[in-house]
């Protein structure tokens, strides 16, 4: 690991840290309006996605950017919106039950490189 790399590995871990400290002080202070309610669930929710990418980051350092954002925005709509995953499922589902067969003819019609032997 890069000492760029573990830079930024640890300021997501401080900042992931630092809110769900945040949330945990706005839980305990007495009298705390809806608004400071809304604070703290912000807080934790986003406290909680960037704890799992501090955790996953040499994985997540190892895909694609276009990857790496796939990962963390299906993260974040499965905490921030959990009553989506009753609808997600079903047509992901859908969507690979009809992408299947259409890979696996690609995939048998593909030209073979020139490093591989032809069978």
């Amino acid at each position: 690991m890069s000492s760029t790399t573990a830079w930024r590995r640890h300021t997501l871990g401080a900042i992931s840290l630092t809110l769900i400290v945040v949330s945990g002080v706005i839980w305990f202070s007495p009298g705390a309006s809806d608004d400071w309610a809304f604070a703290q669930g912000v807080c934790v929710k986003i406290g909680t996605v960037l704890l799992m990418a501090w955790v996953a980051y040499p994985q997540l350092e190892r895909l694609s950017p276009g990857k790496t954002v796939t990962v963390m925005a299906v993260g974040a709509i499965m905490i921030l919106r959990p009553q989506l995953i009753p609808v997600l499922i079903p047509a992901l589902v859908r969507i690979l039950v009809v992408l299947a067969p259409v890979l696996f003819v690609i995939w048998l019609l593909r030209i073979p490189s020139k490093g591989r032997s032809a069978r």
